[in-house]
């Protein structure tokens, strides 16, 4: 007699190992310890860790070709808008998965995006935040730790940390 469950029984194992591998501590950097370079559309080079700067972060993982992701773009747009003074880094990362540079700037002039967009043309960022798809967007605190990660912005996460009081962190220098 053959054993039915078995297969579905593997399917669960493998989706729990994969889904705690996603939620383990992700860093702005390789796996090597160098800091992860990404491009913004002006063709500049800059360093992730510089752009979060010890202040809490949202990270939008997405790409040009990705219909979800393009669904997501109102919302980024309004959290952008409601908590970069505050504090909040909104950075719109495209982890270079089948996409370019050049297709990244069509698509911020195309939807006229207000926030900060960056191409990871060395696809440093999938392994560094074991990316499994786009979108994927995930919430830093201001000590760079994952507070959610999900395929839609949750605004309800987002203003739940802002109002616990994260800032930038502060340096004793």
């Amino acid at each position: 007699m053959h054993d039915t469950k078995a297969p579905t029984i593997r399917r669960h194992v493998a989706f729990l190992i994969i889904a705690a591998a996603a939620l383990a501590s992700v860093s702005p950097q390789t796996a090597a310890g160098t800091e992860i370079s990404v491009v913004g559309i002006d063709g500049k080079n800059v360093g992730l860790e510089q752009l979060i700067d010890g202040r809490p972060a949202l990270l939008v993982f997405w790409a040009t070709w990705c219909g979800p992701c393009r669904a997501e773009i109102p919302r980024i747009t309004e959290v952008h808008r409601r908590f970069n003074d505050e504090g909040l880094a909104v950075l719109a990362l495209n982890p270079g998965i089948r996409d370019s540079l050049r297709n990244v700037r069509r698509y911020v002039d195309h939807f006229q995006l207000q926030y900060p967009v960056y191409f990871d043309a060395n696809q440093a960022t999938r392994s560094a935040f074991k990316l499994i798809g786009t979108p994927t967007i995930i919430l830093l605190d201001a000590n760079g730790k994952e507070i959610q990660r999900g395929e839609t912005v949750d605004l309800k996460a987002i203003e739940r940390l802002m109002k616990s009081g994260q800032k930038k962190l502060e340096t004793g220098n």
